[in-house]
């Protein structure tokens, strides 16, 4: 293999395309801008018996949703034996920050542990946001001795179909074209609050208003709780299940407003797909969602402080009538800032400074500060004990 050739296990890499095409589009795209990087699936096997660079992770507390305890603490204790034998093979360890807790938290004690031991083995590790590396710094201490990048989460455009206009996504869905149609889609779980939402809508008089809710709920429970909810109002329809992916445009399109109503937020990859297709989101301004707003304007993306309100509801509507719409201009400014082919040079980049391959950087120069990628930050340990920031 030629030395200035990039071996990755991603976990995951394309795996869960069917749920979440984030980790496809990454992948695929870090091939293409340079065809010396391989990107593999990861597997116990795939670690112990390939020879890679990095093991890039980003959901290392997959396990933690497990409800039975027994299985739960082997996964666990699988994952820890597997990142000890990462680090006694000289591979580099990668943690991409999407959460900083699980939202059903069903074992605190242990995700405490699992967390807090992760980030001491990592090698480096890349936020979505720099509200969200500082949230992470702030909660490990590590981070700040770490080499850290900020790299956006990417669009989804041309990651779904996207034929059909709104007349015939509304008409697929029975609503006409004067109703104001308020959306929420994806997994449906109780932090996301969708039952919050209805009750809502059910406060607000207007007779055109209409919500849809899209989405498979991960407990039967929830699922039972958010129809009794929606059978209160006939101005509330569900589709309470796994929406295929040509069938995603049909619920958007046909979408005035998407609403993303979570109790907490991090990051959000419902948001970015939401802009993808040209609609505006209301998100609750925790999170990296302050800077999806500055990005891309109020238009696009407006953000409430306190819970949800009916109130809430019915300012977003008057912004939507008094701000004009500018679709075409929205997804320039997604291509240009949060572009996969950037977000793939920026991340192999960084790959290689954690390697300290990096190519600005002299040769044999211990503690040299590689370039920041554009538009990512980079930290990076300082001479004798300190650390230094490359903002």
């Amino acid at each position: 293999m030629p030395e200035a050739s990039l071996r990755v296990l991603a976990w995951p890499a394309c795996r869960n395309r069917p749920y979440n095409p984030y980790n496809w589009l990454l992948s695929t795209h870090l091939t293409a801008c340079d065809p010396r990087v391989v990107v593999g699936e990861f597997t116990p096997g795939a670690l112990m018996f390939q020879l890679w660079d990095i093991w890039h992770m980003h959901w290392p507390e997959k396990f933690l949703r497990i409800t039975r305890r027994a299985e739960m603490l082997a996964k666990v204790g699988a994952l820890a034996a597997l990142i000890r034998w990462a680090k006694l093979r000289g591979i580099r360890l990668v943690w991409t920050i999407h959460n900083l807790m699980s939202h059903e938290r069903l074992y605190p004690a242990v995700e405490a542990w699992l967390r807090h031991w992760v980030v001491d083995q990592i090698d480096g590790a890349i936020a979505l946001s720099e509200s969200s590396a500082a949230a992470a710094r702030r909660r490990f201490a590590r981070l700040g001795h770490l080499p850290l990048a900020v790299i956006p989460h990417g669009h989804y455009i041309d990651a779904y179909p996207n034929t059909l206009d709104g007349a015939a996504a509304r008409a697929a869905l029975g609503l006409d074209p004067h109703h104001r149609v308020l959306l929420f889609i994806g997994q449906v779980r109780r932090y996301k609050n969708v039952t919050r939402l209805i009750d809502c809508v059910g406060a607000l008089p207007d007779p055109d208003l209409r919500l849809v809710v899209a989405g498979l709920p991960n407990d039967p429970a929830l699922a039972a709780e958010v129809r009794c909810a929606a059978q209160r109002d006939p101005r509330v329809q569900t589709h309470l299940a796994l929406i295929p992916d040509a069938r995603l445009q049909v619920f958007l399109n046909a979408a005035d407003l998407v609403v993303l109503p979570y109790e907490e937020i991090l990051n959000s990859g419902s948001a970015l797909l939401a802009l993808s297709f040209r609609r505006p989101v209301l998100v609750p301004g925790r999170g990296s969602m302050g800077e999806l707003r500055q990005r891309f304007g109020e238009r696009w993306v407006m953000t409430y402080d306190q819970g949800l309100t009916p109130a809430t509801l019915r300012r977003a509507l008057e912004t939507l009538d008094r701000l004009p719409a500018d679709g075409d201009d929205l997804e320039r400014r997604l291509r240009r800032e949060v572009g996969w082919d950037r977000i793939a040079a920026e991340t192999v980049s960084f790959y290689r400074s954690v390697l300290g391959r990096d190519p600005v950087a002299a040769p044999g120069a211990r503690d040299a500060v590689p370039a920041a990628p554009a538009g990512a930050t980079v930290s990076r340990p300082a001479p004798s004990g300190g650390r230094a920031s490359l903002r």
